[in-house]
C-alpha cells in the first residue's frame, strides 16, 4: 500500500515509519511534517492512506482534509490527534479512521481493518490449499523436519484459528491412541521450531493441552475446506 503521513511532530513521524516498517515493508510510505510539504508529495504521488493530524501551524489539519478529500476522493484518510473533539468532524468527512494519540501498532491495525477500501497486512506466512497444501516464508517453501507435521499445521489451519485439543489431535491422526502422547509432542516441537526458524513462530497459539494457529497473521490462497478430502481425514 502507498500511505502518507502528516503531522508536524517528528516523533509521530519516527513511529509511523517504525510502524508501517513492521507492517508492509514493500509498501510505500511518504512523511511530511507540515500540511504544506505533504500537499506536494500527495500531487507527485498516488497515495492509498493519509494519516492525519488536526492540529499543525500553518495550513490546518481540517483544511488538508478538505484538500484530500476534495482532489483525491478515493483515499481513505486516517485522522490522527490528541484532542478526541475532531470525530466529529471526521465523521461528517466520512473519514475512514480515528486514531487518538498516543497510539501504539495494534491502534493502526485496527484503524486499517476499517478502511473503505481494506489492505492485506504483512503476514508471518502463506499457506497455498490450491493443490494440496504448501505453507510459504519470506525465505520460500517451508519444509518440516517430519512429514506428519505439515498435515497437523494443515489441520490447524483448517481449524480457523479455533484450537484443537491434544485429545482432538490424537483422535485424527492416531484413532485416539493415547500412547502416541509423546509423538504428537515431537511433531509440536518440529512446528514450533521450524516456524522459530523462519521468525513465524507468533502464528501458533500454544496453551495447555491444546494448540492452534492465529489466522490473522496468514494468507490463505484456495479453500480450507478442501482439506479434509485431500488429506482424507475423517471426522
Amino acid at each position: 500500500m502507498r500511505t502518507i503521513t502528516i503531522d508536524d511532530n517528528q516523533s509521530v513521524l519516527d513511529s509511523m515509519r517504525h510502524i508501517m516498517q513492521n507492517l508492509d515493508p514493500d509498501g510505500t510510505h511518504y512523511y511530511a511534517l507540515s500540511a504544506e510539504e505533504g500537499i506536494r508529495i500527495v500531487r507527485r504521488h498516488r497515495i492509498d492512506i493519509a494519516f492525519l493530524d488536526m492540529e499543525m501551524p500553518g495550513m490546518s489539519g481540517d483544511e488538508t482534509m478538505y484538500y484530500l478529500r476534495d482532489n483525491n476522493p478515493e483515499m481513505d484518510i486516517v485522522i490522527i490527534t490528541g484532542h478526541p473533539e475532531y470525530a466529529l468532524l471526521g465523521h461528517r468527512m466520512h473519514c475512514s479512521g480515528f486514531v487518538t494519540k498516543p497510539f501504539d501498532e495494534a491502534d493502526i491495525i485496527e484503524a486499517l481493518q476499517w478502511l473503505r477500501k481494506p489492505v492485506a497486512l504483512n503476514k508471518s506466512l502463506k499457506i497455498n490449499c490450491t493443490n494440496g497444501f504448501t505453507v510459504e516464508s519470506r525465505s520460500g517453501i517451508l519444509s518440516f523436519q517430519k512429514k506428519l507435521t505439515q498435515q497437523i499445521f494443515a489441520y490447524l489451519c483448517y481449524k480457523n484459528g479455533i484450537s484443537a485439543s491434544n485429545d482432538e489431535l490424537l483422535t485424527v491422526f492416531y484413532d485416539g491412541d493415547i500412547t502416541k502422547q509423546d509423538q504428537l509432542r515431537k511433531y509440536t516441537k518440529d512446528m514450533r521450531d521450524t516456524l522459530s526458524g523462519v521468525g513465524a513462530e507468533d502464528v501458533l497459539n500454544k496453551k495447555r493441552g491444546e494448540i492452534g494457529v492465529f489466522m490473522d497473521k496468514i494468507e490463505t490462497v484456495g479453500e480450507l475446506s478442501s482439506l479434509p478430502e485431500y488429506y482424507g481425514w475423517i471426522f
